[in-house]
Order: structure tokens, then sequence, then C-alpha cells
């Protein structure tokens, strides 16, 4: 997997992520984990043509003008049945990506469809999302 992001936001301490995973009652995949300490959210490079799930970008933790965070309190406030599945990233039609810390299906990543109110799944973990779009 070689996938560098452009534009991220202000880097992430290990202590933010603790931080984070306690306040909002998750427990985060360990490659969610790393990549988040590198990569604060972001874009792909524009010259990267082939993008398999029409990626628009990575949501920030903690900073930007709209984090993990304040998504996650909308959509659950929202879609109460979404509780534990967190939005991480968004595609060009405005769909959210969403990573699962549920026990029963933890670390598989969703898609969750705004205009049809639906949830597709996309891949079993946070690598194999990262794998499909290091490909290109």
């Amino acid at each position: 997997m070689s996938i560098a992001l452009e534009e991220s936001q202000k880097k992430l301490s290990p202590e933010d992520l603790v931080i984070f995973e306690q306040q909002y009652h998750l427990h985060l995949p360990e490659d969610f984990v790393k990549f988040y300490l590198n990569y604060n959210g972001g874009y792909l490079p524009e010259s990267d043509e082939n993008n398999p799930y029409l990626l628009g970008g990575f949501l920030p933790i903690k900073y930007g003008r709209v984090p993990i965070e304040e998504h996650y309190k909308d959509l659950t406030e929202e879609f109460s049945e979404l509780k534990g599945l967190l939005p991480f990233a968004y595609d060009d039609g405005g769909n959210l990506f969403l990573l699962s810390t549920r026990q029963s299906d933890f670390a598989n990543v969703y898609i969750w469809l705004m205009d049809e109110t639906e949830l597709d799944f996309v891949s079993e973990s946070f690598s194999s999302f990262l794998n499909e779009l290091g490909n290109i």
C-alpha cells in the first residue's frame, strides 16, 4: 500500500487518538490509528486518475472546518442505527465512508449512501480499503 495525501490537517499525537476513543466510547483498529498518525485527513493527489471509490477526501480528527467528530455527531443523531460507525472519508457524491468500531463487524468499511439512506459493505478492513486506493 502506497498512498499519500495532500493538505492534511495538523498532525495528531497518540494521546489525541486515545482521548478521541475515550470521548466517543470507541475502539479504533490499529491500521486506522497508524494512518491517522501519518495523515490527519486530506486528499489524494490530483494526478491520481484512477480512483475506484470516487473518493473526494479523508476527514480530519479534531482539526479542520468539519472534523470527524461533527460528522459522527450529526450522523448518529439523525440515524441512531449508525452508532459505532465512524465517518472517515467521503466520495464525490457526498456519501460517507464509515469504519465499524462495533464488536459484531469490527473494522469493516461501509459506505452510507445519503440519498438512499442505505448502508453498503465496501471492504473487510481499513487496510483493504487503502490497498484498493494504493493500487491506483
